[in-house]
């Protein structure tokens, strides 16, 4: 990959729920006592993941003033305001403690700047299932954080919540976001889906990357 195509922001969903089912089966609730919460930051020495808070909502707000992030997530309204993220970061502590979704900021280790999002959605407890959206704010994409931040997202989920298969979905020409994908051993069949955004149609072409628990990135 080379030039613009890695300046590209990665597959997200943020703030909206929906598009197509994730992995096999529509979201069901945790078993009883199950909860996301408390959940401390999850880091690698170069990146951080940990709960938004209200801090964050500027930070959020100015890197999705960046068209590509709403180009390629999907569920990013624009134009993106302070409301917005206020509203969305609103949403987070009643989602990890009904353990219906994990959404994390992506923070640089050696100084704490937000650097993009992460999220675990669609949480399937029945079948083992869930699906990670994620995306990185321009000034700070080409240095491996996205791949960073969804290995240990992926090794979170499997290690720690027992979870069995993770999705991805990208934006069919979101080469930069395939590449992480190829980069963390998910896997896709090739095969082009068609979802509406949650602003409607028309459908939008992506392509579907699975993770079993046990793969090994290389």
């Amino acid at each position: 990959m080379a030039g613009q195509l890695l300046r590209r922001p990665l597959l997200g969903t943020h703030p909206a729920r929906g598009g197509p089912v994730g992995s096999d089966g529509e979201p069901t609730a945790p078993p009883i006592g199950v909860s996301l919460r408390p959940l401390g930051p999850l880091t690698d020495g170069v990146v951080t993941l940990r709960p938004f808070t209200p801090a964050d909502a500027t930070a959020v707000t100015e890197a999705c003033q960046d068209p590509e992030i709403p180009h390629w997530t999907l569920a990013v309204p624009s134009p993106y305001t302070e409301t917005h993220a206020r509203a969305w970061i609103g949403l987070h502590g009643a989602a990890f403690a009904e353990a219906r979704e994990a959404n994390l900021a992506v923070t640089a280790a050696d100084g704490g700047d937000l650097v993009g999002s992460i999220s675990l959605i669609r949480l399937n407890w029945d079948l083992g299932t869930g699906r990670i959206g994620y995306w990185v704010a321009a000034p700070s994409r080409r240095r491996g954080y996205a791949s960073r931040a969804l290995l240990l997202v992926s090794d979170w989920a499997f290690g720690t919540l027992g979870l069995l298969t993770l999705e991805l979905l990208t934006v069919v020409g979101n080469v930069a976001s395939e590449g992480v994908a190829t980069a963390t051993d998910y896997l896709t069949s090739g095969r082009i889906d068609q979802i509406v955004p949650p602003g409607g149609p028309p459908p939008v072409p992506v392509r579907r990357w699975l993770r079993s628990v046990g793969s090994d990135p290389g």
